[in-house]
């Protein structure tokens, strides 16, 4: 069984302290066959972290946590970044495009998160939906209970942006080794997945330094716009 922790940010995320090479090393040592790096709206990280993953015998998928107009994606094995701020319809049919599949990231979170996708769920071309993100407090039981209704591939990550939290929860596969196969188990809804919640008072911490990024970043937009 293959097991892969879909959503990690390294330090190439703003509200993430974790370097590139310790994210690869503490997902190896935490028994993980595979992570996806989902930065925020950037793949900088995947070069260095592919080199690193390859050398240490650790699956590597390229992703890209993009925020839309109506909440995040995680796009798994694009090739190239994606640009934020456009419709969750636009963003998912350039994820596919390129080939790679489109997870509603934290759907129906709703503290400290300005969007979330929501109700659209339903309404999207999606290829799964993250039933379990272990810096979620409370909204992943919705996610399951959408998930189940619909019909929906289920997956599951940490949504780590500090080294403790990696390998809190990932996605299960009987495949090989290899990210199409992976891929192709998740398409087909033959995953499962294992998750715990991150402990409160990181989760605390997580919220706090999210809502720090989001307000920072807005006066920074402010103020390229009033020069």
């Amino acid at each position: 069984m293959v097991k892969i922790d879909l959503h990690v940010h390294t330090n190439h995320s703003k509200c993430s302290y974790s370097p590139v090479k310790d994210v690869i090393l503490t997902a190896k040592k935490r028994g993980l066959d595979g992570i996806t790096i989902a930065d925020h709206n950037t793949m900088s990280a995947i070069k260095e972290a592919k080199k690193i993953a390859d050398d240490v015998g650790l699956l590597l998928i390229p992703g890209q946590e993009i925020s839309t107009t109506s909440g995040h994606i995680v796009a798994l094995n694009i090739k190239k970044p994606i640009k934020k701020g456009l419709s969750p319809e636009e963003t998912i049919k350039r994820i596919h495009k390129q080939g790679g599949l489109a997870v509603a990231a934290h759907p129906y979170a709703f503290i400290f998160h300005r969007q979330s996708l929501r109700d659209k769920v339903k309404e999207l071309d999606l290829d799964a939906i993250e039933a379990f993100n272990s810096a979620n407090l409370i909204e992943n039981k919705k996610a399951i209970q959408v998930a189940n209704e619909l019909d929906m591939v289920q997956v599951a990550g940490s949504d780590a942006h500090i080294l403790s939290e990696i390998g809190r929860a990932y996605t299960i596969a009987d495949c090989n080794l290899n990210v199409k196969s992976f891929l192709s188990k998740i398409k087909n809804g033959e995953v499962l997945w294992v998750g715990e919640r991150t402990l409160f008072i990181v989760g605390i911490h997580y919220k706090l330094r999210r809502l720090y990024s989001i307000l920072t970043n807005k006066e920074s937009l402010n103020k390229r716009k009033n020069r």
